[in-house]
Order: C-alpha cells, then sequence, then structure tokens
C-alpha cells in the first residue's frame, strides 16, 4: 500500500474564515486557519468536493452531476457522470509563485486585476491547447492562498476574456474554499452577461488588496 510520503506532495498557502463571537464583553474576530490535506491527491478531493457541494446549494452548475471518479496521474483530474452524458474536470490552481519568484507567505499584499486577470487567461488557454474541443470538459480554477483571492473586477474581466477567446472548456468556475466543506464559488464561463461597450482597459490602474487574515488573529470589534 502506497505511503503517504511517497505520493505526491503539494504545498498550499494560508486561507480560512472570519469567525466573528459576541459576548458580554462585546464582539470577537479571530481568523480560523484551514487545515490542508498534504498531497496533491487529497487537495483535488478537498476542492472538488467542497466546490461541488457550494455549486449544488448557489444553484451554479450547467449541468447536474451524478457522479464522481478520480483518475489516474497524466489523465484528466476527474470523470463524472451528467444526465448528458460522461465528462470531464480539470483542475488549476491560481497560484503564480513563479510569475512573482516568491512563496506564498511572501508573496506581494495586492495586485492589479487587469494583469492578473491577462496572467490566468494566458494559463487557462495554455491548457486548452492539450484537449479536444469535442471533450466535455469543465476548468476548475482554485486558490489555497488568500494573496490570490480573486475580486470581482478580476472576476468581471476573466468572465469577458474568456468569452471572447478560443479554449476548449465548456465551463469554467472559481472556488475559494472557507472550510472542508464549503466556500464561494462564481461562473466564469459562459455567463450571460452582455458586453456590449464594455472596456477591459479602463481597469488597468485598478489594485486589489485581498484581506490579509493573519491581521484577525483575535481582535475585539
Amino acid at each position: 500500500m502506497e505511503s503517504e510520503m511517497s505520493k505526491p506532495q503539494k504545498p498550499t498557502g494560508t486561507s480560512g474564515p472570519i469567525r466573528l463571537t459576541t459576548g458580554l464583553n462585546g464582539g470577537q474576530a479571530e481568523f480560523v486557519q484551514l487545515s490542508w490535506p498534504k498531497t496533491k491527491g487529497d487537495i483535488e478531493d478537498f476542492i472538488v468536493r467542497g466546490f461541488l457541494n457550494t455549486a449544488n446549494k448557489q444553484g451554479i452548475l450547467h449541468a447536474s452531476i451524478e457522479s464522481l471518479k478520480r483518475n489516474a496521474l497524466d489523465d484528466f483530474d476527474f470523470t463524472v457522470t451528467t444526465a448528458s452524458g460522461p465528462g470531464y474536470i480539470e483542475l488549476m490552481e491560481i497560484a503564480p509563485l513563479e510569475h512573482f519568484g516568491t512563496t506564498y507567505s511572501q508573496a506581494p499584499a495586492s495586485y492589479k486585476p487587469y494583469d492578473f486577470a491577462h496572467y490566468i487567461l494566458d494559463k487557462i488557454l495554455g491548457k486548452s491547447i492539450r484537449y479536444s474541443s469535442d471533450t466535455q470538459m469543465m476548468l476548475l480554477l482554485y486558490v489555497t492562498d488568500w494573496h490570490f483571492k480573486l475580486d470581482l473586477n478580476t472576476l468581471k474581466l476573466l468572465k469577458y476574456w474568456t468569452a471572447h477567446s478560443r479554449h476548449c472548456f465548456k465551463s469554467i468556475y472559481y472556488y475559494h474554499p472557507v472550510s472542508e466543506e464549503n466556500g464561494i464559488a462564481h461562473i466564469v464561463f459562459p455567463t450571460p452577461d452582455n458586453w456590449l461597450g464594455f472596456n477591459p482597459d479602463k481597469y488597468s490602474r485598478v489594485v486589489a488588496s485581498p484581506l490579509d487574515p493573519n491581521d484577525w488573529q483575535i481582535k475585539r470589534i
């Protein structure tokens, strides 16, 4: 039997919810760090199952998924069964560590949504080249670290650019876990948005600064 140490390991960042409590002495906010699995396969299971649970609750899945099976390495990450036939889920973590030349903990505390969305789009299109356009493929973008959480401007730009780019994916989603079973999920592609008059260049100077959970270890409010 394969040991945990022999399985492919995958680094993760820092993420989790801010828990608010109230008492006789007022309110308190505390960061509750998410405990990530250690191996690549377990992390991907964690992400996919949490995403499907969240997306089903939100009613945002384009196809109802009846079963889920992990595939072997060098294949699509997961095979799914839907009412319209078999499909696949491919995962892509948003963690541009090589782009910044740093680690999760030392990543910049802010980013420009215009540049970040362009970076993510390039990764999406690069991944798309590997697959056939005839395959029923869902791409699931996800983050494990607070530095790279997508703000609404980044999501808007990704929605626009994936709607106006050639790629093989039938659907693209974004997921940010906040617990083992739940998180924040968004549809990236396709969307019913009317892009008439939308100008992505107006976001070129905007800066996003995600909330640093380390500032909330214990804070009275």
